[in-house]
């Protein structure tokens, strides 16, 4: 991407431009679900957040680790994440809810609802093209995050902040928590 002039570090510029947006304070403590090799996580942490990362492949956590030992970095499933904690802010990058397994998509709202601060926000961007049957469809994941205590307050067709329309193939959603 950086030899095509593209910023290889999109989604990292989105949610700095969100936080000033926003108006939030700048150390939050952000959580990549679904981190993978650590891209987001390693480039947020360089920016001076504070970072976690967690994944259910074993290998990419590794190869995320090798690049940033002083993260943490968990193995889990976003099905069942358990850390024992919580965070200001979740981003969840690169199709990240298209790996989850069909029958746990819907627990994965749920799931992070219970590892986000009172009014944290969670940010998630996902292809839309609905020809193999792993795609969530906008009105899915709406849903499910309104049922997990998150409200929808923008959604973009990409990481540029494109205006999303509903021919778009890509989201990124910007969901707040409501309540405790």
């Amino acid at each position: 991407m950086a030899a095509a002039g593209k910023d290889p570090h999109g989604e990292v510029a989105f949610l700095q431009r969100l936080i000033t947006r926003r108006q939030l304070r700048t150390n939050l403590y952000v959580l990549d679900a679904g981190c993978g090799t650590g891209r987001v996580a390693v480039e947020l942490d360089k920016r001076g957040f504070l970072v976690a990362g967690t994944d259910v492949d074993v290998d990419m956590l590794g190869e995320a680790r090798s690049k940033a030992e002083h993260l943490l970095w968990t193995q889990a499933d976003l099905a069942r994440l358990d850390l024992g904690t919580t965070f200001d802010l979740i981003v969840m990058a690169g199709n990240v809810i298209l790996f989850v397994d069909l029958s746990d998509q819907p627990l994965v709202a749920a799931s992070i609802r219970a590892h986000m601060n009172s009014h944290g926000l969670v940010v998630a961007g996902m292809q839309l093209a609905r020809d193999d049957g792993r795609r969530v469809s906008v009105a899915q994941w709406d849903k499910w995050m309104m049922d997990a205590g998150f409200a929808l307050i923008e959604r973009f067709a990409n990481w540029d902040e494109g205006q999303w329309h509903d021919r778009s193939d890509y989201v990124v959603r910007v969901h707040q928590a409501t309540g405790n």
